[in-house]
C-alpha cells in the first residue's frame, strides 16, 4: 500500500510558557503527540541550546523541571489527583495534566490530528508550532538527511552532487542531479514546517528558475526536469499549501511530501533516471543503407 494512503488518528497538545501573567502573553515551548491505538507518546520541549523568540534564558530551567516531572508520571503510569486510573495514551490523561499545570508552564487542551510517522512528525509539529530559530547549516543538514533516505542508496548512487550551469553561465549548487545530451534532472528539498519556510522556498524557486533559464533555449537545448521533496507539518499547520503551489507554478517542479509520498517520489525519479541510462546504451543509428537516399 502506498505510504500516502495510510492515515492514523492521533492527538496533540501544546506547552506554553507564560511570559506576562497580567497581559496574558505566552510563548509556545513544546508539544506532545500521542495515539491510543498504538499506545505511543512523544513529548518534545525546547532544548537549552534552542533559541525561541520571546523566551529568556532562565525560563529553560522551569521547562526542565516540568519535563522531568512529566517523564516520571509517564514512566510510573500514575498522575496525581486523578479520580480514576488514566492512560497516558488517552486524551483524558492530558486533559487532566492541563488542569495541573497552572504556573509558568501551561498545556492546551487536546486536538485531533492525522499522523503516519510519530517520531518524524512530532519534530515537524514542534517546528511548526514552536518555530525555533535555526541557522541555514542546520536546516540544510536536516533536509539532506531526509532527502537521501527517501531516494535510497541505489538511486542516490546514480545521481551527482555539485553545481550545474544557470542563468548567465553562473554555477548553481544543487543537492542531486543527472545530465544527458538532451536532459537535466534536478532533485531538491525544502522543509516547509520550519520558521524559515517562506525564505527557503523563495531561494529554491529562484535557484530552479536560474537553471531553467540556462536550458531549453540558446546554446543549450536540454530539457529540465525538476523534482522537489518537502517536509510538511501535520495537517499543514504551517500553512505550507500555498508554498507547494508556488514551487509547482513558478519553478515548474513536481513536488512530493517526503513522509507521505516518499515511494512516489523515489519511483518518479527512478523512472526518469533509468530512461536516461537506457538511452545511453542504445547503439548509434547508422547513416548508410537508407534506400532512396543512398541510391
Amino acid at each position: 500500500m502506498s505510504n500516502s494512503t495510510i492515515s492514523q488518528s492521533f492527538s496533540y497538545s501544546v506547552f506554553t510558557f507564560v511570559t506576562d501573567e497580567i497581559r496574558g502573553s505566552s510563548v509556545p515551548v513544546g508539544v506532545v503527540l500521542w495515539g491510543s491505538h498504538l499506545e505511543q507518546v512523544r513529548v518534545r520541549f525546547a532544548a537549552d541550546d534552542e533559541k525561541i523568540k520571546g523566551l529568556k534564558g532562565t525560563s529553560y530551567m522551569y521547562l526542565r523541571v516540568v519535563e522531568s516531572q512529566i517523564d516520571q508520571w509517564l514512566k510510573s503510569g500514575i498522575i496525581p489527583y486523578a479520580e480514576s486510573k488514566l492512560s497516558p495514551h488517552s486524551d483524558a490523561w492530558w486533559k487532566h495534566l492541563s488542569s495541573l499545570l497552572v504556573h509558568s508552564v501551561r498545556l492546551s487542551k487536546p486536538k485531533a490530528i492525522d499522523c503516519r510517522n510519530l517520531d518524524e512528525e512530532v519534530e515537524l509539529l514542534y517546528e511548526a508550532v514552536v518555530t525555533p530559530e535555526r541557522g541555514s547549516p542546520e536546516r540544510t543538514e536536516r533536509i539532506d538527511r531526509v532527502l537521501t533516505r527517501s531516494l535510497g542508496r541505489q538511486l542516490t548512487r546514480k545521481l551527482q552532487r555539485g553545481t550545474i550551469p544557470g542563468f548567465g553561465g553562473r554555477p548553481v549548487p544543487v543537492r542531486h542531479f543527472k545530465t544527458s545530451s538532451d536532459k537535466v534532472v534536478v532533485i531538491e528539498g525544502v522543509n516547509l514546517a520550519a520558521a524559515a519556510a517562506e525564505d527557503d522556498t523563495d531561494a529554491l524557486v529562484s535557484k530552479l528558475q536560474r537553471i531553467r533559464a540556462a536550458n531549453g533555449n540558446g546554446a543549450s537545448e536540454k530539457t529540465l526536469k525538476a523534482f522537489v521533496g518537502y517536509l510538511s507539518s501535520p495537517q499543514g499547520l504551517n500553512g505550507e499549501a500555498a508554498l507547494v503551489d508556488w514551487i509547482k507554478e513558478k519553478a515548474g517542479a513536481e513536488t512530493f511530501d517526503l513522509l507521505r509520498e516518499h515511494q512516489e517520489f523515489q519511483g518518479s525519479i527512478e523512472r526518469v533516471v533509468d530512461s536516461m541510462e537506457d538511452a545511453k546504451k542504445q547503439p548509434p543509428i547508422s547513416g548508410h543503407g537508407n534506400s532512396a537516399l543512398d541510391s
